[in-house]
């Protein structure tokens, strides 16, 4: 079974190729501009991938509205078989309800790493994606079997919290993050990768508490997301770190949909 999986980013396109099951790549490049040499990009991934046309199908995950057609159109032409376009319904065929007060207006890009977290734990589990936003996912179980989305917190990503402080401020330098800082720093780039690290490692350590003091229950903690490897090796030894999280949820999703 080949299967196309591409998750559309306010900030970068991912494109994997599933083969049974296997994932290949992933291949990323800018969301800006992603339109114009695609249909290249998906003929060098297959033949990396060593996987030929036509795929058995495809899976999309959007949270560009204006892409989202034209890249399906484009997966279309090199499928034989249907493109799954994620959205709520789709999720909760797939065992995955969306269970908050505005359900469509959920990004598609969360529930696909939800939904990759409990191929690795049953819930309930609270899903970290470090991306261009840092995201908090709350999963629970429901009665009677599946699991649901039941909200969580959103914050500023690393690179937004290190380009806020370097853009409104007269002297502050742009600092990459990085994960050998200290709390007690002794120069400014450390004192500013110390606060963004740190920062954004005890932000989600309380939202997951409080979350878990609110719900009633003690959460597993998966940790996703690009930007997530400065941050990782300060959320305690509880934390799971899994790479490809959004990619299985696709791949799950288009299992469940196709």
């Amino acid at each position: 079974m080949r299967v196309w999986l591409v998750d559309i980013g306010n900030t970068r396109v991912k494109i994997s190729v599933s083969l049974d099951g296997a994932l290949s790549g992933p291949v990323t490049f800018p969301t800006a501009g992603a339109l114009g040499g695609l249909g290249r990009a998906l003929e060098r991934i297959a033949a990396d991938a060593g996987a030929a046309f036509p795929f058995d199908g495809g899976v999309i995950s959007s949270v560009v509205p204006s892409l989202t057609a034209p890249v399906a159109g484009a997966l279309e032409r090199q499928t034989r078989g249907h493109v799954v376009l994620a959205d709520v319904d789709a999720y909760m065929r797939a065992g995955l309800a969306a269970d908050v007060d505005a359900p469509a207006e959920v990004g598609q890009d969360r529930l696909a790493a939800c939904l990759g977290a409990l191929g690795l734990c049953a819930p309930p589990v609270a899903v970290v994606d470090f991306g261009t936003a840092t995201t908090v996912n709350f999963v629970m179980p429901v009665e009677g079997g599946g699991a649901a989305f039941v909200g969580g917190a959103i914050m500023p990503g690393l690179t937004l919290m290190g380009r806020s402080l370097s853009e409104g401020t007269a002297r502050l330098p742009l600092v990459e993050p990085r994960a050998d800082v200290r709390a007690v720093s002794r120069d400014t780039s450390g004192n500013i990768a110390a606060g963004i690290v740190l920062g954004a490692a005890g932000a989600v350590q309380r939202i997951v508490a409080e979350g878990g003091r609110e719900l009633g229950v003690e959460f597993s903690l998966v940790v996703t997301g690009g930007a997530r490897h400065p941050v990782f090796p300060h959320l305690g030894p509880r934390a799971v770190e899994a790479g490809d999280l959004g990619l299985r949820g696709l791949l799950a999703l288009y299992d469940s949909n196709a």
